[in-house]
């Protein structure tokens, strides 16, 4: 039986002593009252005042001892409550201290230590001062402590589940867990005191997040990320540091006061730093996606689809095509001699010249005949006739848009006639034409224009240098993100 169990019960004693001294009280004065007589001696008489007194004397005792314990329950309980308050705080600063610790230690490990380690005795002593004072109170508001305690529980549980890195679970039963435990929360809560139900809600005026990192593919990518977040109009700010993107991670007690809104910036190990804005909803935990795309300065190499994989389109072109530094070769042979950067730039524009289609519903790479230069950021290729009118028809299509094709030298032999551009804001394929004015032979420059895609698209913290020229890599993150085509390979970082 706990301590405040004891109390009732001697509170509940107390109070059926004085109730029946009480009654007993009435009853003698009652007999008093039908003995009256001539005949009651003033022996009588005084012994019934005496037992009247004896019995009122009880009566307040028991009583008064009932009304003060109570009052002193609520006194204590009250100081309890508070002293508990005051310890969560101090417990709250503790670990916050003890994490920075850490993190200190974990940032300059070479360095002299002697500090931190006195630092690390002093949080130790203190927690240990701290578990000690919860257990003294434990026996005034133990039910309470253990509401609390079931609380941080469901909490943390809660926190899992939001977190957890399995994508098998579906968005209904993912709510429905977590509506279950927020009513389990809220009907503990119901039952505290109010001062506890104030720490219980101490989250009261903030918000949760739930950062998902993904790459292109919608996949959460193997990596490590420092997260800042900055509040826009009030102080605070939090940083999180080495954090793994294979699963989510949650951010509490930000403050949604003031809007909400916090700046957000992401920097991953591999991956180009990214960020954004958030906004945060009083009691409430947002989730956001975050799309950290490939740097390429990072990338090793690509997984490429095998030849035989290739569409039977690209690989009769490949076939046929007498390409400039590999002229020896053809089909598969050329495919190979390839190196990882003109593969990737060669396999981004057949891609997207398969999805670009003409007015006849022909996709523009129907119209390429056989390469001439292949390139990282674009390829040469002899193309058919038509394929210069039926870009022109595609204007009114709102297919291509004319553009200005100065920047492109022409091949020697060739000059340049006209240039044509899709309409994509990032990502464009540009249709550079050149012809034998002898043989009105046609040539096509193919190139895509990223446009700074990955800086717009992601948000990207620092300035790409790409030296004028567009780097595939960066292309393939673009045409999946932007555009949902997908180049036929993956990078390897």
């Amino acid at each position: 039986m706990s301590r405040s169990s004891k109390k009732a019960y001697q509170n509940k004693i107390d109070w059926i002593v004085a109730t029946v001294l009480v009654i007993i009280f009435l009853g003698c004065s009652a007999l008093q009252v039908l003995s009256l007589s001539d005949k009651t001696t003033k022996l009588e008489t005084v012994l019934f005042n005496i037992l009247q007194f004896l019995l009122a004397v009880g009566f307040a005792w028991f009583s008064t001892r009932a009304i003060v314990r109570g009052e002193f329950e609520v006194s204590l309980k009250r100081f309890a409550v508070s002293a508990y308050r005051r310890i969560s705080d101090i417990e709250n600063i503790v670990g916050s201290l003890k994490s920075k610790v850490k993190d200190m230690r974990s940032k300059n490990p070479e360095r002299d230590s002697h500090d931190l380690e006195l630092i690390e005795a002093i949080v130790h002593d203190t927690a240990r001062i701290i578990s000690s004072s919860r257990a003294d109170w434990s026996d005034v508001i133990g039910e309470e402590m253990l509401a609390l305690e079931t609380i941080r529980r469901l909490e943390s549980e809660k926190a899992a589940i939001e977190t957890s890195p399995s994508t098998s679970v579906t968005k209904t039963d993912f709510d429905v867990r977590v509506k279950q435990i927020d009513q389990n929360i809220d009907a503990l809560v119901s039952r505290l005191p109010a001062p506890l139900q104030y720490e219980a809600r101490r989250e009261e005026n903030t918000g949760n997040l739930i950062l998902d990192f993904l790459d292109v593919y919608g996949e959460r990518p193997d990596d490590r990320v420092d997260v800042t977040l900055k509040h826009q109009v009030l102080s605070q700010s939090v940083h999180v540091t080495d954090a793994a993107t294979t699963k989510r991670l949650r951010i509490t007690e930000l403050e949604s006061a003031q809007g909400g809104i916090f700046s957000l910036q992401v920097f991953p190990m591999r991956r180009r730093p990214v960020s954004g804005f958030v906004r945060v909803f009083e009691d409430k935990t947002v989730q956001q996606s975050i799309v950290l795309p490939v740097d390429a300065d990072r990338v090793t190499g690509i997984d490429a689809p095998a030849y035989d994989s290739l569409g039977a389109d690209l690989k009769a072109v490949l076939e046929v095509s007498l390409v400039e530094g590999n002229e020896d070769k053809r089909g598969a042979d050329l495919y190979r001699a390839l190196d990882d950067v003109q593969k990737a730039g060669l396999l981004n524009i057949y891609a997207k010249m398969k999805v670009t289609k003409l007015t006849d519903d022909r996709d523009t790479f129907s119209q390429v005949i056989a390469f001439n230069r292949i390139k990282g950021d674009g390829f040469f290729a002899k193309v058919a006739k038509e394929l210069r009118d039926a870009v022109k028809n595609s204007i009114a299509a709102n297919v291509f848009n004319e553009v200005s094709g100065a920047l492109h030298t022409p091949p020697p032999g060739f000059v340049l006639t006209d240039s044509f551009k899709t309409r994509d804001l990032y990502g464009s394929l540009q249709l550079t034409f050149f012809a034998r004015p002898e043989t009105s032979e046609l040539l096509v420059e193919c190139y895509i224009d990223d446009a700074q895609g990955v800086e717009h698209i992601f948000h990207v913290l620092r300035p790409i240098l790409t030296g004028g020229n567009t780097n595939p890599y960066d292309v393939h993150e673009i045409l999946l993100e932007h555009q949902k085509i997908d180049p036929g390979y993956r990078l390897i970082v």
